[in-house]
Parts: structure tokens; C-alpha cells; sequence
């Protein structure tokens, strides 16, 4: 399996209003290398030609929002399929702000105001973050 081109940011041309309103736009993204290939599977980030070959425990951080607020769209990305082995990443998507989800009603709760600035992520993903596990790609 094999992720092509996707990207962390939420494009305001394209997504639904309901994607910004929890938690704002996903500013930052870091990817756990839990497990990686013996050979394949690197990140490829499609705009900048840019390849990536990571090692198990390695991460990578960009940044999906430039500092004016815009998104980047320098962070195109696809997760090349390994070519022997396995991959497996972990996604953490850093928010513009804080989010929460009721656990008894699974909505969306805003935490703090839009003028506090980003927030911190939690280890419980109940901060600014959320987080995808997958096998051999970047991204859900």
C-alpha cells in the first residue's frame, strides 16, 4: 500500500467548515518512524522533490501552515511503498488551537478562546493534537 500526494492541511477551497471549526487548521505534523523498511518506504515530499529515508525511531516535523496563516503546500507528501519489510508510522497533527472530544457523546468541545494562541498537545491526544497509527503510510 502506498499514500500518494496526500496532505496534513485542511485547503479552504476544498474541506467542509466542520474541519476547521474544533481545533483550526492542523499547523505542524510529525511522523514517528516505529518501524521501518529495510529498503523502500521513504517519505517523498512531491512539491520540493524531496526524499526522505528514515530509520526505526527516527521522526520528521514540518509545518503545514506558513507563518502568515496560509497552508503550505510545499508539504505534498507520499508514502512510498517498502520494497522489503515493513513500515509503520505514527502521525501527531498539532492543532491551531486546543480540542477535546466528550467521550460520551463523541462531540467536538473547543477548549480556551481563539486569542490564547496554539496549545500544547497532551500524551493523551486531549490537547491540540490528534493522531493516526498506520502500517506503511503518512497519513489517514
Amino acid at each position: 500500500q502506498q499514500f500518494k500526494e496526500p496532505h496534513d492541511f485542511f485547503a479552504p477551497e476544498t474541506d467542509p467548515p466542520e474541519n476547521f471549526e474544533p481545533g483550526g487548521n492542523r499547523m505542524a505534523t510529525v511522523v514517528l518512524y516505529l518501524h521501518a523498511a529495510e529498503s523502500g518506504g521513504e517519505t517523498l515530499f512531491t512539491t520540493i522533490n524531496m526524499k526522505l529515508t528514515a530509520k526505526t525511531g527516527d521522526a520528521i516535523l514540518f509545518y503545514d501552515m506558513k507563518p502568515d496563516g496560509t497552508v503550505d503546500r510545499n508539504t505534498m507528501h507520499a508514502g512510498m511503498p517498502p520494497i522489503k519489510g515493513e513500515k509503520w508510522v505514527a502521525s501527531k497533527w498539532i492543532h491551531q488551537r486546543a480540542y477535546q472530544v466528550n467521550p460520551a457523546t463523541q462531540d467536538v468541545q473547543s477548549v480556551g478562546s481563539e486569542s490564547e494562541g496554539p496549545a500544547e498537545s497532551d500524551a493523551d491526544g486531549s490537547g491540540a493534537s490528534d493522531s493516526s497509527l498506520g502500517d506503511d503510510g503518512d497519513s489517514p
